[in-house]
């Protein structure tokens, strides 16, 4: 897929779970500068070489940002360097976001921007419940769990190729040309895990509940719908629970209703 016109790339994938609009769902990806390290040659193993924080000259930084709302499926925000107020309006967005949907964002993204907020100077956001899409990738065994990859095996839309490290350097020299490219790219990346997400939903495990719309209706606790199937008790330890599959998304979930059996255990 060309840089040149992935921000565009057709229309935005259907939905599939209209009902999440007011659940303030925000899907984010952030590109980042490596620390800049000066060492000498001798400490320098072959793999994974040991780098003392005293080499560390300059710490690592936020390159640009991009964002978008679940429910707002054609706007994707996107923030760079060059922008004064680049982690500002991203605080802003996580702090009011109920969850937030990410590719490695728990053992990265949100790492990194903790970090980054909390050198700002900035307070700490409200903490949002995090769906971090790589832990589903890598419970299917495929050859590679990465976003391009999964999304290739699911078939939506995928990551665009970057180029490598020369983009980097390319901006950081400022090239309005890598700029625009990194914008597409990161803008793609948000594309491509919002719709990874719509194919995974129902094989996230411990999905969180999405919401609680105040009615008594039994509702899929993924995508809200009401369409759901009794599919029989689902027996744990010592408590059968009720379970069902959501008609929309497909996934499987249990309800808190349940009742104690009296069953044998191997010893």
């Amino acid at each position: 897929m060309s840089l040149t016109n992935a921000v565009n790339d057709g229309p935005p994938s259907k939905r599939v779970a209209p009902a999440l609009a007011a659940s303030r769902v925000l899907i984010f990806d952030i590109e980042t500068i490596p620390a800049r390290v000066e060492f000498d040659t001798y400490d320098l193993k072959m793999r994974n070489p040991y780098i003392p924080h005293k080499a560390v000259k300059e710490p690592g930084r936020m390159l640009a940002w991009g964002a978008q709302w679940y429910h707002e499926p054609t706007k994707v925000m996107y923030r760079d360097v060059r922008h004064p107020d680049m982690l500002e309006d991203l605080w802003q967005l996580i702090d009011s976001a109920s969850y937030v949907v990410t590719f490695n964002g728990d053992r990265f993204d949100l790492k990194k921007v903790r970090g980054y907020f909390a050198r700002a100077g900035l307070p700490p956001f409200r903490q949002p419940k995090s769906i971090d899409l790589i832990k589903t990738a890598r419970t299917f065994g495929f050859e590679s769990g990465s976003l391009d990859y999964t999304c290739r095996m699911f078939g939506v839309r995928r990551k665009i190729d970057n180029g490598g490290a020369n983009l980097w350097r390319a901006c950081l020299a400022g090239d309005d040309k890598a700029w625009r490219d990194m914008r597409t790219y990161c803008v793609g990346d948000v594309r491509a895990t919002t719709d990874l997400w719509d194919a995974l939903r129902p094989w996230v495990p411990g999905h969180p509940i999405m919401g609680y719309p105040g009615d008594d209706q039994t509702r899929c606790p993924r995508c809200l719908s009401t369409e759901v199937t009794d599919v029989g008790a689902v027996q744990a330890q010592v408590i059968r629970y009720r379970q069902f599959r959501c008609s929309s998304c497909t996934g499987l979930f249990r309800t808190t209703v349940h009742s104690r059996t009296g069953i044998v255990r191997a010893l």
